[in-house]
């Protein structure tokens, strides 16, 4: 029975990866339309840090050297609010608030895996996009402070994520599941391929490339060329959309396109970053009202997405220059209206009383993190 199983999901994986999704994507092209930003107000590096300075103050618990779920509460996260805001403080925050961050990871360490628990239990309860965005922090720590440690600790957790391979097919999502998702997946391939940028190795490099290939062979939308949520073991698709797939995708392809020639990466980016805002129409499935709908702890992604396509490569003619404009401009403009939306609230509140939706760790650290991706490629919004 065992054999049929893996016999049957074998024969499905062969059938979508005969579809080559991945060779489907990067000679789109289309009218690209010009985005309209409003007037600067703002500075986005000082609003970044001013929001980055203030994170300690609402969320550090320093009784417990730990992250609080709530703003000024004792309340304790789970993983991904901590991997999230241990990104966004080591872009660019001092050395002590970075190593706070960092610590933290500590106690998420699993006692039965070489990977991190979903909770402090540091239990089996693991799930590799969280793992992998605790990669990301690590590396981009490393970086920032010149502590090779970190990058180091990173590298064995992404052999742990490299581990979770089901059958040479996916990484799987649960460590104790059946699900290969396409999130685990885009973003595993982006920790190796950012390893590969500190310090190169052509097996972070090589897993990278398998890991974004097999998504989306598999796991394309050939109509819209985004991606499905995922697929189990048995071949049932979730055939959900969610940015933050197509953003870490968008970057993924980006810096790998820095790396490897074997295939036009960047060509992949662009069309996947142009069909997110709808070629400047911003009337894409993740729009409503022409600004993005998802949440902020999944579109922080897609915007880091546009800003590591436009800051990490360079447009080539004519229609690459409009749609990098286009990007570039969508970018700035949501960063605008989450000024406008939130900025206001957060900084006059002091403690937490007003800033509403802002007081929890998640969507702090994702709106932290926008901000500094808009500073990539803006001065002011």
């Amino acid at each position: 029975m065992v054999f049929l199983v893996v016999l049957a999901l074998a024969s499905f994986f062969a059938a979508a990866i005969a579809d080559d999704g991945i060779d489907q994507l990067g000679s789109y092209s289309t009218n690209i339309v010009s985005v309209t930003t409003k007037d600067p107000v703002a500075s986005a590096t000082e609003v970044y840090e001013s929001l980055g300075r203030n994170i300690v103050d609402r969320f550090w618990d320093s009784e417990n050297d730990l992250w609080t779920n709530q703003c000024n509460t004792s309340s304790t996260p789970v993983l991904w609010p901590v991997a999230v805001v241990g990104k966004a403080v080591s872009n660019d925050m001092d050395n002590t608030t970075i190593h706070k961050a960092m610590n933290a990871f500590s106690q998420y360490r699993s006692t039965q895996a070489a990977g991190y628990s979903a909770t402090t239990a540091r239990d089996g309860d693991i799930y590799t996009d969280d793992d992998a965005q605790v990669v990301w922090a690590l590396y981009k720590a490393s970086q920032t402070t010149s502590n090779t440690s970190f990058f180091e600790v990173g590298n064995d957790l992404l052999d742990y994520i490299r581990s979770q391979e089901y059958n040479g097919t996916g990484i799987l999502w649960s460590v104790k599941g059946n699900y290969l998702a396409s999130i685990s997946n885009v973003e595993a391939a982006l920790a190796a391929v950012k390893s590969y940028e500190i310090k190169p190795n052509n097996t972070y490099l090589q897993f990278a490339i398998h890991c974004l290939t097999w998504t989306f062979d598999n796991l394309m939308d050939s109509q819209n060329h985004f991606l499905y949520d995922g697929v189990d073991t048995n071949g049932n698709v979730n055939r959900g959309q969610l940015s933050y797939t197509v953003g870490a995708a968008i970057s993924g392809f980006s810096f790998l396109s820095k790396f490897d020639n074997s295939k036009d990466w960047k060509s992949k980016a662009l069309e996947l970053a142009v069909r997110a805002i709808g070629a400047g129409n911003l009337n894409s499935i993740f729009y409503s009202d022409t600004y993005v709908h998802d949440d902020v702890k999944y579109s922080h992604l897609l915007f880091a997405g546009f800003a590591d396509l436009v800051t990490e490569t360079s447009p080539r003619g004519n229609y690459e220059v409009q749609a990098y404009n286009a990007i570039k401009a969508e970018l700035v403009r949501e960063a605008r209206h989450l000024y406008d939306e939130y900025y206001g609230s957060i900084a006059a509140s002091g403690g937490c009383s007003s800033a509403g939706q802002m007081n929890d760790l998640l969507h702090y650290g994702s709106l932290l993190e926008i901000f500094y991706q808009a500073s990539r490629v803006s001065g002011s919004f």
